[in-house]
C-alpha cells in the first residue's frame, strides 16, 4: 500500500497540483493587496466617489462598485499568472517529455520502415 502511494505521488500530477495550490494561495494575497491598494483608488477616481464606500445607497444598503471591480481585476490577474507561470511551462515540459519516451525498439522499427520506403519499387 505504501509502495502504491509513493508511485501515485511520484507520477507528477499530485506534485503539480500541490505546487499550484500553494503558489495560488500565496499569490492571492499579493494580487488582493495590489488591487485594493492601487486599483481600487483609481476606480474610485474614475467613478468620482470620495472613497468612503458610498457609490450608491439602496434602502439603506451601501454598494461599493470599486470593490467589485477590484475583485474582478484580482481574479483576472491571478488567472493570467497561474496560466503563464504554471500551465504553459508544465505543458511544454510534458510535450518535450512525450517525445523522449520512445523506446529503442520503436525507433529501430521506424528506421526499418523508413529504409523500406526509400527502396525503389519493382
Amino acid at each position: 500500500m505504501i509502495k502504491e502511494f509513493k508511485t501515485f505521488i511520484n507520477e507528477g500530477d499530485v506534485v503539480d497540483l500541490s505546487i499550484g495550490v500553494v503558489a495560488g494561495v500565496a499569490f492571492v494575497t499579493l494580487a488582493e493587496a495590489f488591487t485594493v491598494g492601487l486599483v481600487a483608488p483609481f476606480v474610485r477616481i474614475i467613478l468620482g466617489t470620495d472613497g468612503a464606500a458610498e457609490d450608491f445607497v439602496v434602502a439603506g444598503q451601501v454598494f461599493d462598485i470599486s470593490l467589485v471591480v477590484a475583485a474582478i481585476i484580482t481574479f483576472a490577474i491571478e488567472l493570467l499568472v497561474i496560466y503563464f507561470v504554471f500551465v504553459v511551462p508544465i505543458n511544454r515540459f510534458r510535450a518535450r517529455r512525450a517525445f523522449d519516451t520512445g523506446s529503442d525498439e520503436h525507433v529501430e522499427l521506424l528506421r526499418e520502415i523508413r529504409d523500406l520506403m526509400k527502396e525503389p519499387r519493382p
